[in-house]
């Protein structure tokens, strides 16, 4: 069998299962689901970059494209065990209507798109061959365990779960748990976790005002 390497190109596929995230207002109705045309767009531009910083950035762009003005991200400073601390708690929008603050949601919800389970897989097989596995794993056990990580890596925006992978075979000896890829993916996703939650929050807000 002939592997590519490590986060070479990738086969995207317009077909995978909708991505969620832990802001409430994708349940009640305030976001819109994108469909399978704008999720495999979105996802072949973050794979095309294959960079969460670029990534980021280009969505900031976009949204101050989008709106005119700038976006102003709130923070909170802390300083433990003689560190200084900066933890993104929102942003701070200037959103007149409605139909601005969809597509601004848009936005942010094209950078969520992760990577569909089959082509994680892949790139967790490849990942298998330069990491010492488990002593008595037999090739059913590590196909399980591949399956098993693939579909929890799913559920997170494709090019952080590929730097994530990246960054875990360079540190990696042995097969990585998942906090491993957790301490790679966790605090990239808080920003744009935040960007969704302040932009359905504007757009309850503007809802009401129209009500």
């Amino acid at each position: 069998m002939t592997m590519k390497p490590l986060g070479s190109a990738i086969t995207i596929s317009a077909q995978g299962k909708p991505f969620r995230t832990s802001i409430s207002p994708t349940e009640t109705g305030v976001v819109i689901p994108l469909n399978s045309e704008q999720k495999a767009k979105a996802l072949a531009r973050m794979v095309e970059v294959a960079n969460p910083n670029t990534v980021d950035r280009n969505l900031i762009s976009s949204l101050e494209s989008i709106t005119g003005f700038p976006v102003i991200e709130l923070t909170r400073t802390t300083f433990p065990k003689d560190t200084v601390d900066i933890v993104t708690t929102g942003f701070d929008f200037t959103i007149n209507d409605i139909e601005t603050c969809d597509r601004c949601i848009m936005a942010v919800q094209s950078s969520l798109v992760p990577l569909p389970e089959k082509q994680l897989e892949e790139q967790l097989m490849i990942m298998s061959s330069l990491v010492a596995k488990p002593a008595g794993e037999s090739s059913n056990d590590v196909a399980f365990r591949i399956r098993n990580m693939a579909m929890q890596l799913s559920k997170y925006p494709a090019d952080i779960v590929l730097k994530a992978i990246e960054n875990v075979v360079k540190e990696s000896t042995f097969w990585p748990s998942l906090s491993e890829y957790w301490r790679h993916i966790g605090w990239r996703m808080h920003k744009r976790n935040r960007l969704l939650e302040s932009l359905t929050n504007k757009k309850i807000a503007l809802m009401l005002e129209n009500q």
